[in-house]
């Protein structure tokens, strides 16, 4: 399983911003831990809201991940769940395992970069100052990434999703107990 490299942000911001090298992208803490997040994106002039959820395994080797719609009223209330082998969508008590749904759950690809800093700096987004790092993954998949500074946390991701470009907003970001 690939996993997002961005310690780096965390703890060595200050030498991205002085070191001429191009280094990986170190794991993220949230990674690592079961989180939540109210995403919207948008690809194909369509705008999607969803509540993510990321529960890893505990020996860290998989997760199970739900994407829960909110917005377009056409896919509101639908829940796709996958475990990495399988997924299935669910509305209410109907329950419809398809490898289709897993189509849906690619949006998860954008929490699981593997890739290397090819540019880092320092950006505004609507009124905010953000670490920003556009990065190539081996595949050369370019993804860009604006972090807040002060936790390293995603405020938006920008790449393709099943071939066509996407920007994923992270809305709100809650760690869930364990």
């Amino acid at each position: 399983m690939e996993i997002i490299k961005l310690v780096v942000i965390l703890l060595g911001s200050a030498l991205l911003f002085t070191c001429c090298s191009t280094p990986d992208l170190p794991n993220l803490s949230y990674q690592q831990k079961p989180f939540r997040a109210h995403i919207s994106w948008s690809t194909d002039n369509t705008t999607i809201c969803a509540v993510f959820t990321s529960i890893p395994s505990q020996d860290q080797s998989s997760r199970t991940i739900t994407l829960e719609f909110i917005s377009p009223d056409s896919l509101k209330g639908i829940k796709i769940t996958s475990n990495g082998e399988s997924a299935y969508a669910s509305l209410g008590n109907m329950v419809i395992h398809s490898p289709y749904a897993l189509l849906w759950i690619t949006i998860a690809e954008f929490f699981d970069i593997d890739a290397t800093v090819t540019e880092s700096s320092v950006v505004e987004l609507d009124g905010v100052r953000l670490n920003y790092i556009n990065a190539t993954s081996d595949q050369g998949e370019e993804y860009s990434l604006f972090l807040f500074p002060s936790s390293g946390l995603p405020r938006r991701i920008c790449g393709k999703i099943n071939g066509k470009e996407c920007t994923l907003d992270v809305i709100s970001f809650e760690f869930i107990p364990e």
